[in-house]
């Protein structure tokens, strides 16, 4: 299979999947050494997130407690986090945020930063709560790989390929606040890494199934629509395997993911609604309840989340008999703020008012405090959600062939568990049209199916393109398809007048074209006036298709959305326009689009962006990826006695400083080539910050958290100190490292030394371990090494540099020591 350019070119130790859900969550891992994703149940492993879970999913919970330095750690998830919430005494709770079934927040969400409520009522951003959910999982990833491994699994090292399920009907602004939240948790050294990618959930479930069942039914090329029928979303694609001695080779998607908010929770609204029906509360009193009793709300949806699922197992008759217990603190809640004393007069008064319902009545236990419902009125709840989706699939069957395409429709998610659901969806589309086949493990399917497309993306060949994507243009007025009211004129490059067309949408790819994952769409650019100095592009995105020869859609248009907007420079604005092209690849990779953009007379100049994030609808607002990570270096130099020898000068050949600045000796050959360092670094990246520590026997800050500059290492004082501890300049870096916003640089220690540590070894490794396996770690934190003198020291740094997953480099000339500067400033 051809690769795709640029794209999945990294190798990972790991594949680990997360199937975060609306009501359950799990999460499970294989090793990716052989990149074959046709491996069996048994060899991929669960993930174990609730002690008290059994199942291969729990349910979708965390508790937090407050902990030192008023931070808040996730120390408990699924059923484990319900029980222990419910056990919490009122004294207690300001130490402790419950949250639950927060998923379906991101469905349709257009703020930046969304906030939910804890079942204390306490607002927290949702990527907080997130982030702290998937910081849970990777802890309890890592205890699961080292108990069937019996091997250490440093996260630090970015060796796993973390895959994350969403809806297929996700939009690109709901993935960015999952990314957002990724990233923050410290797993993945940057926002837009490759190391996380998303897996739309029917798509994984579909992969789980048909290596499941390839070996039995003939699956090889046949057109399978998916639908997905999980706890907040119902969604549907098509997709077409393709089979090659019983192993699955690729994948086609053959259409836009389609779907609604058609899933299990919206039958837990419909029993809420019967509830406060059954209660006699208007809404203001209900949500009162709600917000006033979280611990009775809970142990009610928990009772109510039991008969839900033994339903969903089971088939449904009119005259079965449910009972809800209703808890003790909701019953004295009820008693106390709104005086319901009598819940036997509540269940007459409910019947009353609905006797004309054609359901069965419910009644009261007063020694239990029960409520009874029959088989036809909880099959009632179920009842509005599946109207929703059926009318959903009348509506696209009206629209769309994707039915008449169709040979086999696979079912899958929990709610492909009810029989009443599978025969509705059979009724709607016909019962004998199509072959419908189950998936056989529901609970499973996605969260493995996702660990097998982590091992093997590129397993997804073809795909649709969910929206038009394109490019605002001036191009030459044209009539026959322009607006004569977006008309203007310019001076061209031959100094004549010319008829231009203002803020025109030119498509590089339409809604539901088929994109080849291997083939980048390429389109060429020009500037329209000579003596240029950038061109201004825009990224644009809508629903709509049309024919361009004969209409044109423009930036005001309807449903346009500006996905980015920046600039290029264009460094040599005297070349004739013609050769001044700027060519822009879209690459379509996994459930992202990546842009890369290149200046073609002088390629150093160019960006890149991925269209999957950052929504925005202002033009000042960049998606710009840096083409170099920004990096905050903690300097640490060695200023003992010996550097004062003069046995290595400065070069004083350097044009960026006069000869007097540095003195004539190991130091001033050390700061001329920490000039070097700067100058170099500053061609990657102008957001670079620098800290910098003298050591001897003790440390000393000079400065920190500075804009890069030469300025900052002219004029020093010299050396007059005997010691070299190692571990005091660390130290010292590192509490400053603390104290400092590193507003998303990746923390860089660089030590500098002409002798061996005069600390202890063992000491100074331990802590170095503790530095690498703290948060900075995950932030990428590594350690660099230079050495100037004999080689029978370098043994040391080599060991640091080992630790820190850096480099040690040794010179004994100061020629050397700006190469090994130079060198470090480079990567």
């Amino acid at each position: 299979m051809t690769q795709a350019p640029l794209l999945f070119q990294k190798e990972f130790k790991v594949s680990c999947s997360i199937d975060f859900g609306t009501s359950r969550t799990g999460a499970a891992w294989y090793t990716t050494h052989e990149g074959n994703i046709n491996i069996s149940h048994s060899n991929i492993k669960k993930i174990k997130l609730d002690s008290n879970d059994e199942n291969f999913k729990t349910n979708t919970a965390i508790l937090f407690k407050k902990a030192y330095g008023n931070k808040w750690e996730p120390i408990f998830f699924g059923k484990e986090a319900e029980k222990n919430y419910l056990k919490l005494k009122p004294k207690e709770r300001n130490n402790y945020q419950f949250f639950k079934n927060f998923k379906m927040r991101l469905y349709k969400n257009d703020e930046k930063e969304p906030k939910i409520k804890s079942y204390s009522g306490v607002k927290w951003e949702l990527t907080r709560v997130l982030s702290g959910l998937f910081q849970f999982v990777a802890q309890k990833f890592v205890d699961s790989y080292q108990e069937s491994t019996n091997k250490t699994l440093n996260l630090n090292e970015h060796s796993v390929q973390w895959v994350l399920t969403v809806p297929a009907i996700w939009e690109d602004q709901s993935k960015e606040i999952m990314r957002k939240a990724f990233y923050k948790s410290g797993l993945i050294p940057s926002k837009n890494s490759d190391d996380l990618i998303f897996c739309y959930e029917p798509e994984a479930a579909a992969l789980d199934f048909f290596y499941s069942l390839k070996n039995i039914y003939d699956l090889n090329m046949k057109k399978v629509l998916v639908i997905d029928q999980g706890g907040g979303t119902i969604d549907m694609t098509m997709i077409r395997p393709k089979i090659e001695n019983k192993k699955i080779t690729e994948f086609e998607i053959l259409m836009v993911p389609k779907g609604g908010d058609f899933g299990s929770t919206y039958i837990d609204k419909q029993f809420l609604k019967f509830f406060q029906s059954f209660l006699n509360l208007n809404d203001n009193q209900f949500s009162q309840f709600k917000n006033d009793c979280p611990k009775g709300l809970l142990k009610l949806m928990l009772a109510w989340e039991n008969i839900k699922i033994g339903i969903l197992k089971e088939e449904m008759t009119r005259d079965d008999s449910h009972l809800i217990e209703m808890p003790k603190i909701v019953v004295k809640y009820l008693k106390k703020t709104f005086g319901i004393k009598d819940f036997e007069y509540l269940t007459d008064l409910f019947n009353q008012m609905n006797q004309n319902s054609g359901l069965s009545k419910i009644k009261w236990n007063d020694d239990e405090d029960e409520i009874e419902l029959k088989g036809d009125r909880v099959k009632s709840f179920f009842t509005k959600p599946l109207q929703k989706f059926r009318a959903y699939l009348n509506n696209l069957k009206q629209k769309s062939d994707i039915f008449k395409q169709t040979e086999i429709v696979f079912l899958t998610g929990g709610l492909s568990n009810s029989d009443y659901f599978r025969e509705s969806i059979k009724n709607q589309l016909g019962r004998n049209t199509y072959q419908y086949m189950l998936s056989p493990y529901p609970d499973k399917s996605i969260v493995i199916g996702a660990v097998r497309y982590g091992i093997d993306p590129k397993i997804i060949s073809i795909r649709k393109s969910s929206y038009t994507y394109g490019i605002l243009v001036s191009p030459k007025f044209d009539s026959r398809c322009h607006d004569s009211n977006y008309k203007y004129s310019i001076q061209n490059e031959n100094n004549q007048r010319e008829d231009r067309c203002a803020n025109v949408f030119q498509p590089i790819i339409f809604k539901g074209d088929t994109i080849k994952l291997s083939k980048p769409m390429k389109e060429r650019f020009t500037p329209i006036q000579k003596n240029s100095t950038e061109m201004k592009i825009n990224i644009l995105r809508t629903e709509k298709k049309w024919d361009t020869n004969y209409q044109s859609i423009y930036l005001d248009s309807q449903d346009v959305i500006i996905m980015a907007s920046f600039s290029i420079p264009i460094p040599q604005s005297n070349l004739p326009i013609n050769k001044q092209k700027l060519e822009i690849s879209f690459h379509f990779a996994t459930t992202e689009i990546k842009i890369f953009m290149k200046y073609l007379p002088n390629t150093r100049f160019n960006k890149e962006l991925s269209l999957n994030y950052d929504e925005i609808q202002k033009k000042d607002e960049l998606l710009e990826i840096p083409k170099s990570p920004s990096i905050h270096t903690f300097l640490i130099i060695d200023t003992s006695g010996s550097m004062n020898s003069d046995d290595v000068v400065p070069s004083n050949n350097k044009s960026w400083y006069s000869r007097n600045h540095f003195p004539n000796n190991r130091f001033g050959a050390v700061l001329e080539a920490v000039g070097e360092y700067i100058i170099e670094r500053q061609k990657f990246s102008s957001n670079d910050r620098i800290t910098l520590i003298y050591f001897d026997s003790s440390a000393r800050l000079i400065f920190r958290n500075l804009v890069l500059s030469i300025q900052l290492i002219v004029n020093f004082s010299q050396p007059n100190y005997d010691g070299t501890y190692f571990d005091k300049g660390f130290q010292l870096a590192y509490q400053n490292m603390e104290q400092i916003n590193l507003e998303g640089r990746i923390p860089k220690m660089i030590i500098f030394s002409d002798g061996e540590n005069g600390s202890d070894n063992n000491s100074l490794h331990q802590l170095l371990r503790g530095y690498m396996n703290g948060p900075y770690g995950r932030k990428g934190l590594h350690i660099d090494a230079i050495l100037l003198g004999p080689k029978c020291y370098k043994q040391e740094m080599d060991e640091i540099t080992k630790i820190g997953k850096g480099r040690s480099l040794q010179s004994e000339t100061s020629e050397g020591l700006a190469k090994s500067f130079i060198q470090l400033a480079q990567n």
